[in-house]
């Protein structure tokens, strides 16, 4: 009995025989697991942002003229770009999609010169776009060629710009004031302001002819000054308008009837109008008086006895009561008689 249980312990740790040496178990165990876990660690882990970005959003519209190397870096390169420029887009960034690729322009030679303002602006080698997500417009993307490449210049984080861009015609120019650093639009003859820098000193849409003098000053003092480091010079707001002028012209005429009414009016409430004739203050006079007067004229008849003129006897001649006249007094002369 002790032999047979010898045997079988023998043969099951002798090579070959029975189950595997329990030497190798613990090497393809642990190799399983790692496995295993490398599987779902990389199916449940996320592919970077930058590259989803790309491969998911759609390419970009481009305005004809753009040259193809930069058309080309907008739909490859500048999603990924612009996305590690900008830190603040939190989970905007899934969502991030370019709008339409446009030139740059800037103020043409014959504008700064103070002639003919058409045209006014002219076409620079550098290119915009907005910066767009499911949110709204966060900012705008500028490329620039360098040694014929084209790359990032810079993404100017400014939602109302990029906004402003976004909803720019594809046929109005987006110019770049260099001495400001602003940006305007020019469109159907009027220069309209798209950002804070250009709104410091252009309030509101404005005539370009009207606008030329004070971008002529401002480029003549900035000569060789940074961009944005140019003194903002007086700008027009706006020019006035019908409804403005109508309004100021109703006022001063009301205010010139208010002084003419107040020049006329009573001294005292009740007394003669100011200004008037004196003629006039004696006719009021007068007829303020005469109910009195016609009142004592009455009274004065009634008081005294009427004397007709026939009862009252000539000088000298006895009266009916028996006296005469007045002493001295002639009598009637008695006309003679002719024979």
């Amino acid at each position: 009995m002790r032999q047979a249980r010898t045997t079988a312990m023998a043969m099951a740790t002798a090579p070959g025989r029975g189950r595997r040496p329990t030497s190798r178990g613990p090497v393809r165990w642990p190799a399983w697991v790692l496995s295993g876990l490398l599987m779902l660690l990389t199916a449940a882990w996320p592919a970077p942002a930058l590259a989803d970005t790309d491969d998911a959003a759609p390419a970009p519209p481009v305005v004809p003229g753009v040259p193809e190397q930069v058309a080309a870096w907008f739909r490859d390169g500048a999603l990924a770009a612009a996305s590690a420029a900008t830190t603040d887009l939190g989970q905007e960034r899934d969502s991030l999609r370019l709008g339409l690729v446009r030139p740059v322009h800037t103020w043409s030679a014959a504008f700064l010169g103070g002639g003919n303002p058409e045209p006014a602006t002219v076409a620079v080698d550098r290119w915009a776009a907005p910066l767009l997500t499911d949110g709204g417009a966060r900012a705008v993307v500028l490329a620039q060629l360098d040694g014929g490449q084209a790359g990032l210049e810079e993404v100017l984080t400014d939602a109302d710009l990029a906004g402003a861009l976004a909803d720019l015609p594809a046929d109005v120019p987006f110019v770049h004031d260099d001495p400001l650093d602003g940006w305007f639009s020019v469109a159907e003859g009027e220069v309209r302001p798209l950002d804070e820098a250009a709104r410091e000193v252009l309030a509101g849409p404005a005539p370009v002819d009207v606008y030329q003098p004070f971008v002529v000053a401002r480029y003549a003092g900035a000569d060789g000054a940074e961009p944005g480091q140019a003194a903002p010079a007086a700008e027009p707001e706006r020019s006035w308008s019908p409804v403005v002028v109508v309004g100021v012209v109703l006022l001063v005429l009301l205010v010139w009837a208010g002084l003419i009414v107040w020049l006329r009016r009573p001294a005292g409430g009740d007394g003669p109008a100011r200004g008037t004739p004196r003629r006039r203050e004696a006719a009021d006079r007068s007829a303020r008086d005469r109910p009195r007067r016609r009142e004592a004229a009455d009274r004065s008849a009634r008081d005294t006895p009427s004397r007709p003129h026939d009862d009252v006897p000539a000088r000298g001649a006895p009266r009916r009561d028996g006296r005469r006249g007045p002493a001295g007094a002639a009598s009637p002369r008695q006309p003679r008689e002719r024979g």
